[in-house]
């Protein structure tokens, strides 16, 4: 009898700490994320201003030094020293609130901001030589820290609750149950399969549907066709539209990768020229490059090259190949896309500038799902199947494709198709069959 009493007590026990251990991860969570996104952005924020200041300081130092006693009176030539200053420095997110004084408080110059969630105010004195002769006090309105606070805030309180609620709504049962559990799924395994793919599949066309819409209806308020937005706003409907793109993106890679799963993948090919085919995707997908400031060009053969190809399908592959170059390359490099000739094959090339593929990851980097495991890696995002797909794509075509390392300079991905001359398809290559 005190035995069954005793059970009860120790399934609510159980539950009362499940509970209590499930509130205490959702809230450390949620601080740690957005204590960690506030601190380092009020840092970054905290040196970026007072290089500003520092830097529009000697800048009006400058100015004087060439005119002792006119430099008072330039508003519009420190209004662009100002500019100047502000495009030398990375204030993309930032807003600023500037006043230039003399020495005994004259007014010289000023610009004001909205006030915002976050402000950082500092100030520069002016000096020509030795003697003080002004000052320049900022404050910094940073518009892109208060959005990624709320960003940041909006991931960790999902993930906490989703902790909360995974961590309340386990059966206590089901403990009990484990047996009876793990043949039922022994069982199921059998259609799991067949299951997955009918499941993805509808849900990914599903998500097609709403996705167009709701990233067309984003691109509208981004237009400004049916009202102006603040900075703020702008801001916020930008990293909608970018993850809007992403999931659809991520959505066509899913639906693909179970078309060829499931050997559903069909390619139509058509007597195309592979030099303006890549010309073309350089073109398209060069977008994608200039939003991150990285510079997408082509090289090499001017053409014509004609080759049996899927039009579509190999632009998807050189899609894949430049945004994976362009996403792994630091600001302000260059992406070059080549086209040549190899014994009777075309040899397509991507070459970067970015970080390599490290040694231990490129025997699987054209695994589905693979992606390496550094940081850096994870952080640009994507299912992992990009790269699978290429090589099918480029397999179907009776090609093959490959990584040739620069150490640490960058990667260079190249896939190789068969060069249609007179109606006539070459055997492989030697450089086809073994990768360079």
């Amino acid at each position: 009898m005190n035995a069954r009493r005793t059970k009860p007590r120790v399934r609510i026990a159980l539950n009362f700490y499940l509970m209590t251990l499930a509130s205490v991860i959702s809230i450390a969570v949620f601080v740690a994320c957005v204590f960690q996104t506030f601190v380092m952005g009020r840092a970054y924020q905290m040196t970026l201003t007072q290089g500003v200041a520092n830097s529009f300081a000697s800048k009006i130092s400058e100015l004087a030094y060439a005119d002792d006693i006119m430099w008072r009176f330039q508003e519009e030539r420190i209004a662009a020293l100002f500019e100047h200053v502000k495009g030398e420095s990375n204030t993309s997110g930032h807003e600023w609130s500037v006043s230039v004084e003399t020495a005994d408080g004259t007014s010289v110059f000023q610009r004001y901001a909205e006030p915002a969630f976050l402000q950082t105010s500092t100030h520069s004195d002016i000096s020509v030589g030795s003697e003080l002769i002004g000052h320049v006090y900022l404050t910094n309105e940073d518009y892109q820290l208060a959005a990624s606070l709320m960003q940041q805030g909006s991931i960790a309180l999902t993930i906490s609750l989703s902790i909360f609620i995974l961590l309340l709504t386990i059966p206590f049962r089901a403990l009990r149950k484990r047996d009876l559990d793990l043949q039922v799924a022994l069982r199921e395994a059998q259609e799991g399969n067949r299951s997955k793919r009918e499941f993805i599949s509808t849900v990914s066309h599903e998500l097609r549907t709403p996705l167009t819409s709701i990233k067309g209806s984003l691109d509208l308020l981004g237009s400004g066709l049916i009202g102006e937005f603040g900075p703020l706003a702008k801001r916020s409907i930008d990293i909608a539209v970018r993850n809007s793109t992403l999931l659809g993106m991520l959505v066509n890679d899913i639906l693909d990768y179970e078309k060829l799963d499931a050997g559903k993948m069909a390619i139509e090919p058509i007597l195309d020229d592979i030099v303006s085919v890549v010309g073309n995707a350089v073109e398209v997908f060069g977008t994608y490059g200039a939003a991150r400031q990285i510079k997408v060009v082509s090289i090499g053969n001017n053409g014509p090259i004609l080759s049996l190809i899927d039009t579509k399908r190999i632009t998807q592959v050189l899609g894949n190949l430049i945004s994976n170059a362009v996403k792994f390359s630091p600001s302000n490099e260059v992406v070059t896309v080549s086209v040549s000739e190899v014994d009777g094959w075309v040899r397509v090339a991507v070459k970067d500038n970015g970080c390599g593929v490290p040694e231990k990851d490129r025997k699987i980097i054209f695994e589905a799902f693979s992606q390496g495991d550094s940081s850096d890696t994870r952080s640009y995002g994507g299912t992992g199947l990009g790269l699978t797909i290429s090589q099918a794509i480029v397999e179907k075509h009776g090609g093959q494709i490959h990584l040739a390392q620069n150490d640490d300079t960058g990667s260079t991905f190249y896939f190789d198709l068969p060069k249609v001359d007179y109606l006539t398809v070459p055997q492989v290559p030697n450089a086809v069959k073994e990768a360079a």
